[in-house]
């Protein structure tokens, strides 16, 4: 079930482009809600503050965006994302341990000493991604087309992330082999 509402929230973009002009704003924006939900109640590692935060939030977002017919607002959901996204990452900067020893901690790894510069460049690249993320995503919803949205963020964005993901990845290789 998890896979399955994953893989509708990142098609989603490419949804909204294909229907939004054969299906109602409301359909698209209730639709939307109901995965939401659904992704929100299969998280168990989250504080249930947390929990009802984000459905509140989402909710309200919901809200808006029904009152919207141009679905303007509902384009902005991505922006938000990386803007919590970013928010999280430099949050973790000011309130130590940062967000990828977090993780790594999280998966039962441990950081070494020498590690600890590292994981926290890279929680800052991470953050530098998500305000530039957030950005280009704003740009595509105030004053891009819906097809333009769509294609950033629907599938650019998402393989920004996998590269980042995949350079972080042989960079740590590189630096595991200088320092071990």
């Amino acid at each position: 079930m998890r896979i399955l509402i994953a893989l509708c929230f990142a098609g989603f973009p490419l949804l909204v482009y294909l229907f939004a002009d054969r299906w109602s704003p409301a359909f698209l924006v209730l639709t939307f809600a109901g995965l939401a939900l659904a992704r929100l109640s299969l998280i168990r590692a989250v504080a249930s503050v947390w929990l009802w935060s984000a459905a509140a939030a989402i909710v309200v977002f919901c809200i808006l965006s029904l009152l919207d017919e141009d679905l303007w607002v509902f384009k902005l959901y991505p922006v938000f994302l990386s803007a919590a996204g970013a928010g999280f990452f430099a949050y973790t900067l000011r309130h130590p341990p940062c967000a990828i020893r977090r993780m790594v901690e999280a998966t039962g790894g441990t950081v070494s000493a020498a590690g600890e510069s590292y994981v926290w460049w890279v929680t800052m690249v991470w953050m530098i991604f998500f305000i530039a993320n957030a950005g280009i995503s704003l740009w595509t919803a105030v004053a891009a087309n819906t097809a333009t949205w769509a294609l950033y963020n629907g599938a650019i964005s998402y393989a920004a992330i996998a590269a980042l993901f995949g350079l972080e990845y042989m960079v740590r290789i590189w630096y595991r082999r200088q320092h071990d």
